[in-house]
């Protein structure tokens, strides 16, 4: 008899059992095997199995953001923080036994919950272009998958006047007269 209820298939000499595939489970499983002769008399044994789960998967790991793109004057009007959020997963470690890693391809510090699962990129860390953040997160088993998402930051920049250009440059008038002809401001 097993002790978390699984059954013993006996062999038809009874020098042997064996337990089916997927009748343990993770933890100590007691044996416990009585012999009784023909004269009714007995003897007992037990015998201790330890079953270990084996961690052979990496945790998953995928992250969205607040926002994907964001649009900022030179002034930095538009500025705003964009919160990234890992959902994590793993077939051995508990989730909240992970551990999350993150950083942006710009450099800028990320502010990261106590849990781990969001980091905060604040609006005054943007810089022009595509920003990627990564997470990395980690299990008991020292297995890591990593995961990125991308903040497009466009920077809306006040129009340049390059050259003007009058035709024709010089009218001449009279004193208290308008001009004659047409000028072209190109």
């Amino acid at each position: 008899q097993a002790s978390n209820g699984a059954a013993l298939m006996v062999a038809g000499d009874k020098q042997s059992a064996t337990l089916k595939a997927n009748d343990l489970t993770a933890g100590t499983t007691t044996i416990n095997v009585t012999v009784t002769d023909e004269y009714g008399q007995s003897t007992s044994a037990e015998q201790a199995l330890v079953v270990t789960v084996a961690d052979d998967e990496a945790p998953t790991i995928s992250v969205t953001a607040s926002h994907a793109k964001i649009s900022i004057n030179e002034q930095g009007q538009g500025r705003t923080d964009v919160e990234f959020t890992a959902s994590v997963s793993d077939d051995y470690t508990p989730i909240n036994a992970l551990t999350l890693n993150w950083s942006a391809s710009n450099g800028a510090a990320l502010r990261v919950s106590n849990d781990g699962r969001t980091a905060t990129l604040l609006g005054s860390n943007l810089t022009e272009g595509v920003i990627v953040v990564t997470a990395t997160v980690r299990d008991e088993m020292s297995q890591s998958a990593q995961a990125s998402q991308g903040l497009t930051v466009d920077v809306d920049k006040a129009p340049v006047i390059r050259a003007l250009t009058a035709t024709p440059a010089v009218q001449k008038v009279l004193a208290g007269q308008k001009n004659s002809q047409p000028i072209t401001i190109v």
